[in-house]
Order: structure tokens, then sequence, then C-alpha cells
């Protein structure tokens, strides 16, 4: 399931695109694209979830999961468990 998603969600790098994933994973991919559009047509980069894709809610209610990786600290924080996954970590 996770490679899946893995392999239907474009991202600027590997960092973002393990953010999408998550993302997706909890909340669905149909959420992360509707997401994906919506910051797209305010102007914000698309393929990165940090700071742009993350910003926007295109009407997924909050206890979907969608919303819940949500900060880059907290993501970060938790980035040695997937050390394993190789360069999809945001840390190296």
């Amino acid at each position: 399931m996770t490679i899946k998603l893995w392999n239907g969600l474009v991202a600027k790098d590997n960092c973002q695109r393990m953010a999408f994933t998550l993302s997706a994973y909890n909340g669905g991919q149909g959420w992360v694209n509707r997401d994906k559009k919506l910051a797209a047509a305010k102007g914000l980069d698309a393929s990165i979830w940090f700071e742009h894709v993350e910003r926007v809610n295109a009407g997924a209610a909050p206890q979907t999961g969608a919303r819940i990786v949500t900060t880059q600290s907290d993501f970060i924080q938790h980035a040695p468990r997937y050390l394993q996954w190789g360069q999809a970590s945001c840390i190296h």
C-alpha cells in the first residue's frame, strides 16, 4: 500500500515525497491530490509539502488524518525511525 502511494506521488525531493506519502497514507491520496491542486491555484509549489501544500485544505475534515503530517519539526523528530528507508528520510 505505502509503495503504491509513494509511486503515485510527485514531489520536489524524497523528503517532501515521504511527507506526501505519510499524509496520503493517513488521510487518503485523493485529499493530497486535491490539496496539491489547491496549493498550485494559490501560487504555492505543489511539489513541496512543508510550508506549501501543508498550509491548504481542500475540504478534508481534520479527523480524517490528512493533516497528521503537519510540521517539519515533528516530521524531522520522527525521521530516525525511517532511516532504513534510505533517502526517503529527511535526515542523512
